[in-house]
């Protein structure tokens, strides 16, 4: 008996070495958009719905903003758990979206302490 491989894709789902799930045409466009220094290995190659979730957001700053909190900081339903490195990935895609991106205002996390008070 073979054993079977997954076929090895790129974002766009066509052939590559990447060893990554097929992505959705939307998750390959928003995946394709990142700079290079945005890490989404784990992302990309355990949790391709994660990046489907944000890629339908990215465009919706308090849409995406709900998101993120979600995942970051709510306990996980539906059966989604993920891994710490893929929390951390997404904590980059946060902090890309904030600073890079501009989209939405400070929180009080961003704050500097004597602003706050």
């Amino acid at each position: 008996m073979q054993q079977h491989t997954p076929q090895k894709t790129s974002s766009s789902g066509v052939g590559s070495a990447s060893g990554c799930y097929p992505l959705t045409p939307r998750a390959a466009a928003f995946v394709d958009s990142l700079p290079d220094d945005v890490g989404i290995r784990v992302l990309r190659s355990a949790c391709p719905e994660v990046l489907d979730l944000l890629a339908r957001s990215w465009g919706d700053p308090p849409e995406l903003r709900r998101l993120f909190d979600g995942l970051l900081f709510e306990p996980p339903r539906g059966g989604l758990r993920l891994p710490f490195a893929a929390l951390s990935e997404i904590s980059g895609l946060r902090h890309y979206a904030i600073v890079c991106r501009r989209c939405w205002g400070n929180s009080v996390w961003d704050s500097e302490p004597s602003s706050v008070f």
